[in-house]
């Protein structure tokens, strides 16, 4: 599976401007290859816009963009309201129907996202990529599910992403001793402090593949 990860500095006081011009992405939905995109506003930064958007293979996103992105995208005029924008792409394996599944009930349900950018050191990566594909839930009340996925330029930056029903549940759940943020990769990462972004995902921003929601 392949992952497009947009992280936007959207423009003071353009918030609600770029809400209702990210539902416009709806377009997508039935693209080949596509599973489905959600995202929100970043809790820890206010105009940080995030969205990640779940493609069944590197293929199938390439052929969008170069079939219907530019049309959408110019169409929409988005760009307007953001300052900078960042697009990174992860390769995540889904080896199961299981797996499939828990990721389809997560993008349909989940309220928070709860993103984390880390650096693996450089001995552990070959580690790492054994581990995966992998579905890491843990006996949490709320996590919905979550993947570890690998920078498609950087073998060693790879992209932490949980799924919650509720910021109550996610809340309680990082107060709690039981709680590790890295999803058991601590022994692996070469930074103390991460890139950490609680999302608060916005329901019209969802997209999901009329297959994926079936």
């Amino acid at each position: 599976m392949y992952i497009k990860w947009i992280v936007c500095e959207v423009k003071p006081k353009r918030e609600k401007e770029f809400s209702i011009l990210q539902e416009q992405w709806i377009a997508i939905q039935n693209s080949k290859g596509f599973i489905g995109q959600v995202g929100g506003f970043d809790n820890n930064h206010k105009r940080n816009a995030c969205i990640i958007s779940f493609w069944d293979n590197e293929a199938s996103l390439r052929l969008f963009l170069e079939d219907k992105h530019d049309q959408i995208f110019n169409s929409i005029n988005q760009s307007k309201t953001y300052n900078t924008i960042q697009v990174d792409y992860f390769n995540f394996e889904i080896n199961s129907n299981e797996s499939f599944d828990l990721l389809a009930v997560a993008l349909k349900n989940a309220k928070i996202l709860y993103v984390a950018e880390l650096d693996i050191k450089s001995n552990k990566i070959d580690k790492v990529r054994e581990e995966l594909p992998v579905t890491y839930l843990q006996n949490a009340l709320g996590m919905l599910g979550g993947s570890i996925s690998i920078d498609t330029n950087n073998s060693s930056h790879c992209l932490v992403s949980t799924f919650w029903d509720s910021l109550e549940n996610y809340t309680k759940y990082i107060k709690s001793k039981r709680f590790k943020p890295h999803l058991g990769l601590d022994d692996y990462i070469t930074i103390i402090k991460p890139i950490e972004r609680q999302i608060e995902l916005k329901e019209s921003w969802s997209v999901i593949n009329n297959q994926t929601s079936k």
